[in-house]
């Protein structure tokens, strides 16, 4: 997902990471940052996958209603 940054704010952000962590932690800094952003991504699909687990597969209203319809219909026929 691009946040809108331009190449020369990514080289300023990336300079400035390096002046702050050094040559030697940079690494250190970029798994870390790796794994946390592994670990939202994982929350984020865990969070979708119960989304869809809890909702029914079969959402659709105008198939309920065809369903009322028909029983209304049969009553009425039964009615007559």
């Amino acid at each position: 997902m691009v946040l809108f940054i331009s190449t020369g704010e990514i080289v300023f952000l990336l300079f400035a990471v390096l002046m702050l962590f050094g040559v030697d932690r940079l690494p250190e800094f970029a798994r870390t940052a790796g794994k946390a952003i592994r670990s939202v991504k994982n929350a984020a699909n865990d969070i979708k996958s119960e989304i869809a687990n809890a909702t029914p597969e079969d959402v659709d209203p105008s198939k309920a209603i065809k369903k009322i319809t028909k029983e209304v219909e049969n009553s009425i026929k039964r009615g007559l």
